[in-house]
């Protein structure tokens, strides 16, 4: 019997509890409160979750994917349709995007928080599209979207695993959801993908222990209220003497004192628990830090200060849990609405390319772009009164920017005599004389740079109405030798703020003038130029240089537009404008000289085109300089985003090579230009001459062909330029960061046709690349090649094809492919 009552104490000693009822220290370590039976697999439900900081983690991330869900979704679309929206003026708006703004059952903010916080919980979410289902699985257009409570959706799977359709019950409400109905949005489980895992499953384990270190930190604080103590004596007391002690003890009075008399004392042991042990403030801080890591968000972000976290690291805090948190919740909601407009309306995504994406939210950081500009005008300011003062330029700039101490800048060295102070006075006064903008037009400018000219800071209200290109810099235009003129002072004075068509400019005098941005189309114009008249009349601009083809000031233009706050398209089209226009004015220039011949008599003139091509040189290089940081830009960073390349700063650098090659096409281009109208000009004169030789009848058919040229050309140029551009900045972006990768010799590309149709001269060359791709620097055609096909022969004797634009009207580019990775 003894042997067989050892091997059972020895078996119940393996099967013992850590934490249940028979451990005889369970009431020490866990208090009167039944803990689980093990820590092994903790159990904690999603309502249990959402308390504490897991309510605070779900309603951080739901709120921010409110803001985003609401202000950085945009419509994508195939470019036709773009185009054919632009012209009309028309917004492209996503069919979904619009019932989710115009639903009248929920609110934009329902939509994007519900789904965040349900996705945060239970890993999944059942959006309700309310559409028509034949029996064949057909669909008709959604109706509305209805929001779903997805603890009340259940799917319903065959035997092989098949999805037939969904159930939802509420409490005694039950009805069936066919599966063409329901938008499922669901967080992968690598584990398991039939079923769903969310943030509160990642961070289950640390918000469990932290309840639990939290229970047993109130069931200390409970026991401590009414715990007992231990009062003993030093000597131990015969019988009658302890009886006496103890109702000595029992029966006295509150504040009374106890007295004794010999040796011996008498002790008092507290069993309360120390609450600063059993606070378990390690624990919980550890499992803080688990919690907050799985969520994204820092300790800031919760609201909790944390000593040492400057603004600029909280900014910083705050972009990397926009950037790596939110962003991909609000995208994988977008992509199951993309994939169920695809799935079931494929024609309609066929014809339109409709698809839901979004933009940056990080692109811009307006707080400290406003600073800046604050800090900066404060500067120019300073800046402009030294000069005036009569201090070179160098002085006044290093002053301005801290370089140098009053003390360093000395006396100047033409200082202003008072009285000519007050005749500058008298001057400007009366330059309220009126110069029409009109006076501009038609007219050949030289370009200066000068000096930041901010403009939103201004408008307040109106801020938004206007795309200004001066906030860092400004454009000048002039047709008089202003650092001629102004050798002392290096300066023109604005007389008043003024429109030009749909320009905003700054009035100098009638030669000068100083465009400051566009208006938008609902722009209130008299209110924007009242308040910049009331801040910028007879406000000095110091000019920095004259932009001539060197490029000199390419980095600071640059710095201008990748600085200034602009909407891209709006920048684009302005610029556009702007060449569209030079080259019209080139272009009847070219008429005029024509027009003038044929008044001396001349019926068969033939133009030197050298002056007309050295005006057009300049717009062209303008255009290509403002185009290529944007494209370029955007490639880059299309590129590293493609390849999953994240150690090289995606950016774009303004090089020499860069300079030489937009100097060079921007030549090559005004020289094809101007050939290409006075070829169609004299083309014209001819058919002309065979009609009639009446010089009245004469010069009307003339005027009327090259109204006709110059339309059909208009588009032409836009194209020709737009395409170059492109080809170039893509080109270059992508040599530039491959480079930075060191990935150049890994890289490879492929020309292919942008609408599908190429003609037969890039069908032969897209075929070939199609074979095997060839090296990212090599050409495409060589210079001098010729390539003849059944219905064409070219020879490429203008340049050589790196990048696609093979021919005019071309629209082809590259496709870029590293180690089998296509961009």
């Amino acid at each position: 019997m003894e042997i067989t009552k050892r091997f059972k104490n020895a078996l119940a000693a393996f099967n013992k509890t850590t934490n249940g009822g028979p451990d005889p220290n369970s009431f020490l370590k866990y208090g009167s409160r039944r803990m689980p039976s093990t820590w092994s697999t903790p159990e904690i439900s999603d309502e249990d979750f959402y308390t504490g900081l897991g309510f605070a983690v779900v309603n951080k991330r739901a709120n921010r994917s409110v803001v985003i869900g609401k202000k950085f979704l945009y419509t994508n679309a195939k470019e036709s349709v773009i185009a054919r929206a632009n012209e009309k003026g028309e917004k492209i708006v996503h069919p979904y995007l619009n019932l989710i703004r115009e639903s009248t059952d929920f609110s934009e903010r329902d939509f994007w928080y519900d789904i965040s916080t349900y996705l945060d919980l239970e890993g999944v979410y059942y959006l309700m599209a309310v559409r028509a289902v034949t029996a064949s699985g057909k669909v008709g257009n959604i109706q509305k979207f209805t929001l779903l409570n997805p603890y009340n959706i259940r799917a319903v799977v065959d035997t092989r695993g098949n999805l037939g359709g969904y159930i939802e019950q509420r409490n005694d409400l039950r009805r069936e959801i066919p599966k063409e109905m329901i938008i499922p949005i669901r967080l992968l489980n690598p584990f398991d993908p039939e079923k769903a895992y969310s943030l509160a499953d990642a961070a289950r384990d640390s918000q469990f222990t932290m309840k639990q270190a939290n229970d047993f930190a109130r069931e200390a604080i409970d026991g401590n209220l009414n715990a007992p103590g231990i009062l003993s004596s030093a000597i131990e007391l015969p019988d009658d003497q302890f009886d006496n002690f103890v109702e000595r003890i029992k029966h006295h009075g509150r504040g009374e004192p106890l007295f004794g008399n010999g040796a011996g004392t008498v002790t008092w042991t507290d069993m309360q628990q120390d609450l600063d042990k059993a606070a378990l403030d390690k624990i919980n801080s550890i499992n803080r830090d688990t919690l907050i890591a799985v969520s994204g968000l820092s300790v800031t972000g919760l609201g909790m200060e944390q000593t040492g976290t400057g603004r600029e690291v909280s900014r910083s805090q705050k972009d990397d849990f926009t950037e790596n948190a939110i962003m991909p919740q609000i995208e994988n909601i977008i992509d199951a609405l993309n994939l169920d407009y695809r799935r079931y309306y494929n024609d309609q995504y066929k014809s339109n390319g409709y698809s839901l994406s979004l933009d940056n939210p990080l692109e811009a950081n307006y707080d400290a772009i406003q600073a800046e500009v604050d800090i900066r005008d404060s500067r120019f300011n300073l800046q402009q009164s030294l000069i005036k003062a009569g201090y070179t330029y160098d002085i006044a700039a290093k002053y301005a920017n801290g370089d140098l101490s009053i003390t360093d800048i000395g006396e100047p060295e033409e200082p202003e005599e008072p009285e000519e102070e007050v005749a500058v006075e008298e001057e400007t006064e009366p330059v309220e004389e009126v110069v029409e903008t009109s006076s501009y037009t038609d007219k050949a400018f030289d370009v200066y740079e000068g000096y930041p000219i901010p403009v939103l800071q201004y408008l307040t209200d109106q801020a938004d109405q206007i795309n200004s290109i001066s906030e860092q810099g400004s454009f000048i235009y002039s047709n008089e030798p202003l650092l001629q003129l102004n050798a002392a002072s290096k300066t023109v004075r604005i007389t008043r703020i003024d429109e030009m068509q749909n320009s905003l400019i700054a009035v100098v005098d009638g030669t000068t003038y100083i465009k400051l941005g566009e208006f938008s189309q609902n722009a209130d114009r008299p209110a924007i130029i009242a308040k910049l008249n009331k801040r910028y009349k007879n406000q000095p601009v110091a000019i920095k240089k004259k932009i001539d083809l060197n490029h000199d000031c390419h980095h600071d233009i640059y710095e201008v537009i990748k600085n200034a706050a602009f909407d891209q398209q709006a920048l684009i089209d302005s610029n556009t404008n702007d060449l569209l226009t030079s080259a019209e004015s080139a272009e009847e220039g070219l008429y005029n000289w024509y027009v003038n011949e044929i008044n001396n008599g001349d019926l068969n003139p033939h133009a030197d085109l050298d002056d007309f091509i050295n005006g057009m040189t300049l717009p062209f290089a303008v255009y290509f300089t403002v185009m290529f940081p944007i494209y370029a830009s955007y490639r880059v960073q299309q590129t590293a985003n493609s390849l999953n390349i994240t150690d090289e700063v995606p950016v774009v650098a303004m090089t020499e090579e860069v300079k030489e090659v937009i100097k060079d096409f921007a030549r090559r281009e005004a020289t094809s230009h101007m050939n290409t109208i006075k070829t169609d000009i004299e083309n014209a004169l001819a058919i002309i001459r065979t009609k009639t030789s009446n010089p009245s009848e004469f010069k009307a058919l003339f005027e009327q062909a090259f109204a006709d040229i110059q339309k059909r050309r208009a588009t032409t140029i836009a194209n020709n330029a737009a395409a170059r551009i492109f080809n170039i900045s893509q080109y270059e972006a992508d040599l530039q960061f491959l480079t930075r990768a060191g990935l150049v010799n890994k890289a490879y590309k492929q020309l292919f046709s942008l609408t599908g149709d190429p003609c037969s001269i890039c069908e032969y060359i897209i075929t070939q690349t199609n074979k095997a791709p060839i090296p990212f620097t090599q050409a495409f055609v060589d210079m001098g090649k010729t390539i003849e096909t059944p219905d064409r022969k070219m020879t490429f004797n203008y340049e050589a094809i790196t990048a696609g634009n093979v021919h005019p009207n071309c629209h082809c580019a590259y496709r870029l492919i590293v180690d089998e990775d296509v961009v």
